[in-house]
This record gives structure tokens, sequence and C-alpha cells, in this order.
């Protein structure tokens, strides 16, 4: 370590780029976000790609610098014109959604294009994305399904997830649950939790879709140990309605409450009635041990990251949210 270090001092991208890593992820030294930060902008200064992308990133989200989405869109601007695929895709996602630029969707769109056109599944995902919607130009929902399949077809979680959704839950696209369920349990795989959660959801519906009795299950419980509300809320409805398990209020008021805290006002409305009945049924001692248990669970949670999907006020899924990739073409988030 302390020769990488001495190499970045000396001004040596590549090792900058290292000593950055190191301290973003803890590897061989604490983890200090802003020496992560600085190590990444100076070897973003010395023309690195991959380095321009990260730090843009963190002046996106405000990670170990100030939140400052010009300087973000700047160092996006250089990533692409080096040729690194996944800044084409966020410097797409900045024109798209007017972040530290006016919107402009006809370059958004043509980035995403180029990006496609370089094998980016994710670039597709909003190609189909725009089209569904009409951002940009006319709604065009047999394009968007064909861009979905492509970004699909391109091994993209997200493209697989939206695709799945509009053969699950969309009435103006053809009903398919074994094609949703495929797309779903591929996006899964690939650690998208949003497809967990539809996944799991889907089979509690569908049980015979199912691999085995406990996926859908294993699959709610990896979402909302994530932070997801809406999987949470879903295992409360199980344990209150005996769903898979023996019904069992405590841990119905559990999974409910854990639900609130984890989404806010809109987990709230929806919970709120379960919330209430359970308080009245029961006792005020078994209430105050399942709030601080799930209190403490939650303290030890990440914030759910919702992307290219969301819940709604009403419940329903929205595509509606932009996906910003780190250099690793990971997605991340708030």
């Amino acid at each position: 370590m302390n020769d990488l270090r001495k190499r970045a001092e000396q001004g040596y991208p590549e090792q900058q780029l290292e000593l950055a890593k190191a301290y973003l992820m803890g590897k061989g030294v604490p983890q200090d976000l802003e020496k992560a930060a600085h190590w990444y902008e100076m070897a973003a200064r010395r023309g690195n790609p991959e380095a321009e992308n990260q730090i843009a990133y963190f002046y996106q989200k405000g990670i170990g610098v100030p939140t400052d989405p010009v300087r973000a869109f700047h160092w996006y601007q250089l990533a692409s014109a080096s040729g690194l695929v996944w800044a084409k895709v966020n410097l797409g996602v900045s024109y798209l959604y007017g972040m530290g630029v006016p919107k402009n969707a006809s370059t958004a769109r043509h980035l995403f294009q180029e990006a496609v056109g370089n094998g980016n599944g994710l670039a597709a995902a909003y190609l189909g994305h725009m089209d569904y919607f009409g951002l940009g130009g006319p709604v065009d929902k047999a394009a968007a399904d064909k861009w979905f399949v492509i970004g699909s077809k391109l091994h993209d979680p997200i493209a697989a997830y939206s695709l799945g959704l509009l053969y699950s839950e969309y009435d103006d696209h053809s009903k398919d649950n074994h094609r949703a369920a495929e797309l779903f349990r591929f996006s899964a795989r690939k650690g998208y939790i949003l497809a967990k959660h539809e996944l799991g959801r889907l089979l509690v519906n569908h049980p015979e879709l199912a691999k085995s009795p406990q996926e859908a299950r294993t699959l709610l419980l990896e979402a909302s140990g994530a932070g997801l509300w809406n999987s949470s809320a879903v295992l409360g409805a199980l344990a209150r309605d005996g769903i898979g398990e023996p019904a069992d209020a405590g841990h119905a008021y559990y999974w409910f409450f854990l639900s609130k805290l984890q989404g806010g006002a809109i987990a709230e409305k929806v919970v709120a009635r379960d919330v209430s009945v359970l308080e009245q049924e029961l006792p005020d001692r078994e209430l105050a041990k399942l709030s601080k248990e799930a209190q403490d669970r939650f303290g030890q949670q990440p914030k759910a990251v919702m992307f290219l999907s969301q819940l709604g006020d009403d419940g329903g899924v929205q595509l509606r949210v932009p996906v910003i990739l780190d250099s690793t073409g990971k997605t991340t988030g708030d």
C-alpha cells in the first residue's frame, strides 16, 4: 500500500485509480469516501476514463464531495468522449432527465443508441423506457417492447425486469406469467432487488410457477433485507393471512412496522389499516418489543434503491426513475 500511495502521489493515473478504489472499498486502508473522491479526481485529471466516470458519479450523488450535477456532467462528457460505454449511458441519462444540463431527449436517444451498438443492454432498456412513455417523441409501445427484448438478449437485468413487468402488469401488453417469471428470475439472479420483489410477489399469486415452496418467501426476505418496503409489506400480509406459514399477528405487525420505516409516507399509507388493527389486537408490551426489533433491523439496512421501476402512491408500478451507473456498470443510488 505504501508503494501504491507513493506512485499515486507521483502522478501515475493507474495507481491513483487503484488507491481511489482501495479507499472506496476499505481494502488495505480504512474506508474514506473523501480520499476516494480525491484520488478518482486526480486520476480523472490525467485522462483516465474510468476515473472520469467514477468521479462524475460521485459528484452526481454527493459521495465524498458536494453534490454538483454540472461537474458530474462535465466528467461524464470526458469519459464518454474517451469511448467508455458506461459513461455514454450516464451521459444519456443526464440529457434525458436534465441533470447538470438542459433536457435533450434527442441527444439522449442518440447516446443510448450508440451504447446499444457497443453491446450495452441498459441503454436498450432506456430506449424502451423512452418509447413506452413517449419521452422526446411519440409513444411507441411496440418499439419499447423490441428495445426491452434487445436489452434482455444483451443480458441486462433491468431490461429483463422491465419486459417482465409488461408481461405481468400492463393491460396493454399480452399476458404471460411463465415468461414474466423467467425474466424476473434472470434479473433476480443478477442481483436486481426489484426483480426479486416482483418474482416473489408473482409466485405468491401463482405458486405453480415456483421452483420450490420457499422460493417466494426467500426472494421477499432478500428484497426486504435490502431495504425494499413493499417486500416487507407483502411479508406482513403473508403472516397476517397465514400464507406459507401459520397466521401470526406478531410477525405481521413486525413486517408492517418495518415496511413503514423503510418506505416513509407512501408505505405508511399502504399499511396504516393493518398496523391500526394489530395495535388493537396485540398487548402493549409485545408491540413495544416488535417495534424495537423492527427499528433495530431498519437501522442496519441500506436504503432501497429504486431505478427503472418504482411504486406509486397507489401501489401501482411505474417505470419512471433514472438509473445512474458507476464505472463498473453496477446500478447504484441513494
